[in-house]
């Protein structure tokens, strides 16, 4: 392998040197093309006054990285993270850094143009210069660093630990949960993130992204009080999810919903570890294929999507499900007498008395509703 080594006098020339030559190369990643440009308009406009800081802000910043992806594979969270994800969701609660071109749909490339272009308004103005890329780069190594700290937590701290690892909050809601995280407001108002997850992101199945980000800004930029947060949050949900609205959903077909195996898991008060959740399958008491008539037990010809609302779903270890296949309600009785979840069992229990049917799971389903909407309700905060 042949090495192309360049001498040059000073950093200045070392950081145009280092811009040429990637401008011809392979493409750098996102945060050495930021250090990059930040270091060259230091370089070039400030007389290099903030390199060093620039330099120390960076390290904490590629180690806070490097940190978040380590504890990410450890709890088996946060999916397919990586570079572009922390700087755009840095950039998605930090508008008050680019007042005049901050868009919440904008990538990474053009993020990093309205970086490279706010600097370039600016290069002519020293002061203002300075203060902007000392904004930018204390403000995004703030939030690297709680970034991973909070993951960090999420194996210790208990409360984090089931809303992360089994319900899984949504990418779109992390720039907001960081910046509480940061401002020490996170712990407060976890249960409204979480209503506001199973509401929003979960049951309906789409993802806004305005309010939040929005919101995420105004949180990094105005630092309000846990009580206003959580009325933006209320009014949020409300918006999108009320509980009229959210009985509506709960009461549709949910199988293959995201919010499905969380909420039979919450309803069953069941206290197991990840592990163990993560073995839990999603259960059609009467069975997805039948191998029965299911007009016997009062089921019409719409069976195809009454099997799937939530009064005939429950939770089932993997094993025990896969043994019994399409049977009938009463024999799947000894699988679940088997379960670790006692409310598969009290079901077990339920069939054995004859005469399950259809009546059974449209009630069981109203119950479940019914805990929904009071275990994830929105409660604003009266001032």
């Amino acid at each position: 392998m042949d090495v192309l080594v360049f001498n040059v006098e000073n950093q200045a020339q070392a950081v145009k040197m280092f811009s040429i030559i990637n401008d011809r190369g392979l493409p750098l990643r996102i945060l050495d093309k930021t250090k990059s440009i930040l270091m060259l308009y230091s370089t070039l406009h400030l007389k290099e006054k903030l390199n060093n800081a620039i330099n120390a802000r960076f390290e904490k910043i590629f180690d806070a990285y490097d940190d978040l992806l380590v504890w990410k594979d450890n709890l088996g969270i946060l999916g397919r993270i990586d570079e572009n994800t922390v700087f755009t969701q840095h950039y998605y609660s930090a508008r008050k850094l680019f007042p005049q071109t901050w868009n919440n749909r904008d990538g990474a490339d053009t993020i990093f143009n309205n970086l490279k272009n706010r600097c370039e308004e600016l290069k002519d103005n020293q002061e203002r210069l300075e203060e902007f890329i000392s904004e930018y780069i204390d403000d995004f190594e703030k939030f690297a660093v709680g970034y991973s700290d909070l993951i960090k937590a999420v194996k210790t701290k208990e409360s984090y630990h089931k809303l992360f690892r089994y319900l899984e909050f949504t990418a779109t809601l992390y720039p907001l949960i960081i910046r509480l995280y940061i401002q020490n407001k996170l712990d407060e108002l976890l249960n409204v993130l979480e209503a506001v997850e199973v509401r929003v992101y979960k049951l309906r199945g789409t993802n806004p992204i305005a309010d939040i980000y929005w919101l995420s800004s105004y949180v990094a930029e105005k630092s309000p009080s846990v009580d206003e947060i959580k009325n933006h949050l209320v009014n949020f949900s409300e918006k999108f999810v009320n509980d009229h609205v959210l009985a509506t959903y709960l009461d549709g077909a949910l199988y293959s919903n995201g919010a499905v195996k969380y909420i039979l898991f919450e309803y069953s008060r069941a206290n197991f570890d990840i592990e163990m959740y993560k073995k839990f399958q999603v259960e059609h008491i009467f069975s997805k294929d039948p191998n029965f008539s299911t007009s016997s037990y009062g089921f019409s010809e719409d069976y195809e999507y009454e099997k799937n609302r939530i009064g005939n779903l429950c939770l089932l270890e993997q094993d025990l499900n896969s043994g019994i296949g399409n049977l009938p309600p009463i024999n799947k009785v000894s699988s679940y007498l088997d379960s670790i979840v006692a409310e598969t069992r009290y079901l077990a229990g339920e069939i054995q008395k004859g005469g399950f049917s259809k009546e059974n799971v449209d009630s069981r389903r109203r119950e479940i509703i019914n805990f929904c909407i009071s275990r994830f309700k929105l409660t604003p905060q009266i001032s």
